[in-house]
């Protein structure tokens, strides 16, 4: 009996080295679904929690919540769904960690922009350009968020308490943006902040809505530049 257990830690230690082995090698290799040679291996740790995660996150990003099931989620992260639950607990608590990765690989850099020391239509023009970006045809088109605003139905409590944190993130930067750019005279100093962060945050969402619709890309850059341009004091006046 005691070699019998010996023997088990040992094979279960070597199945548990090789799951490992195959996250390592499925984050350079994303479309190899996880199995071992009985088929899916049900272990997920660490790497592989990291591996589910982003696999929801762009199946909510590209499909919006209605379009994405659970059961597809582990049929392209290759795992077994009793391995999920036992990890995550249940999709929303899996749909609140999605949101906090698109938060911080998506949205987190654009805000990092708008604290960039240039003028604030450069800066603005700069997000308009990154999200329109033509050249990453591996990024959903978009914004998970503003698909997952459009389906609050879909979206279990967890995920919808991440999902307020960051749009209110969002909307905290866009308005220390906007104070800035009425410091420097750069928009009227009448302005009113909130409202103006507001309808720059929702030029940008219509921005990746459009770009999600597949409208062209230079006509998306022109819409967006002239609805953002009564904002500034400097087009005003040319």
């Amino acid at each position: 009996l005691a070699r019998g257990g010996i023997v088990r830690r040992q094979m279960h230690s070597q199945q548990r080295q090789y799951s490992l082995r195959l996250a390592v090698k499925q984050r350079h290799q994303p479309d190899q679904k996880i199995r071992c040679n009985s088929g899916t291996w049900p272990l997920v740790t660490g790497i592989l929690q990291q591996h589910v995660v982003k696999v929801a996150m762009n199946l909510y990003w590209a499909e919006g919540l209605s379009g994405v099931s659970l059961n597809e989620i582990c049929r392209q992260a290759g795992i077994a769904k009793t391995s999920f639950y036992r990890e995550f607990g249940s999709e929303d608590e899996l749909m609140a960690r999605a949101i906090s990765c698109y938060f911080d690989t998506f949205a987190r850099p654009l805000i990092a922009t708008l604290a960039d020391d240039q003028p604030s239509a450069a800066s603005l023009d700069a997000i308009i350009t990154h999200i329109l970006d033509r050249d990453d045809p591996q990024t959903p088109c978009g914004c998970m968020l503003v698909k997952m605003r459009d389906a609050p139905e879909g979206i279990g409590p967890q995920a919808k308490v991440r999902f307020e944190h960051c749009k209110t993130a969002q909307l905290a930067a866009l308005e220390g943006f906007v104070t800035r750019a009425r410091h420097r005279g750069e928009i009227a100093p009448d302005s009113d902040v909130s409202l103006t962060a507001a309808y720059i945050d929702n030029q940008i969402s219509n921005a990746l809505t459009l770009k999600a619709r597949g409208e062209a890309f230079d006509r998306i850059y022109h819409f967006t530049s002239l609805a953002l341009s009564p904002l500034f004091i400097t087009n005003q006046r040319s």
